[in-house]
């Protein structure tokens, strides 16, 4: 589909992925992201939160996410998921949290508690 981005369950369509875009990029504060999959692209798209500009606070930012068994097996998980996240939480500048569970459903976006995006599976 045009203009769709599809990162395991979490997927966005257009004007979904721009709304998404753009209150992530207006977040001064704190996200909170709870999802049952995180794809590259998604932890992409967080990393330049984390990069402090001059004169702005750092963004604190805590993602909840599903990992099991079957989610490997069938490719839901992918290493390039893994490694992105994995070098975002090697960087001990970085106000990151990652947690995982293994019965997660819903997507749950939080930009600085004042706009949630909610969603279930």
């Amino acid at each position: 589909m045009d203009g769709e981005i599809s990162e395991g369950n979490f997927t966005l369509q257009s004007p979904w992925k721009n709304l998404f875009l753009w209150r992530l990029k207006d977040t001064e504060k704190k996200f909170f992201m709870i999802v049952p999959m995180i794809g590259p692209e998604v932890a992409k798209w967080v990393r330049p939160l984390l990069i402090q500009e001059e004169g702005k606070e750092e963004v604190e930012i805590r993602i909840l996410t599903r990992l099991n068994e079957a989610d490997f097996i069938h490719r839901a998980v992918t290493t390039e998921s893994l490694e992105v996240l994995a070098g975002l939480l090697g960087t001990p500048e970085m106000k990151l949290a990652l947690r995982a569970v293994s019965n997660l459903r819903s997507c749950i976006l939080i930009f600085d508690d004042k706009t949630a995006f909610i969603s279930s599976a």
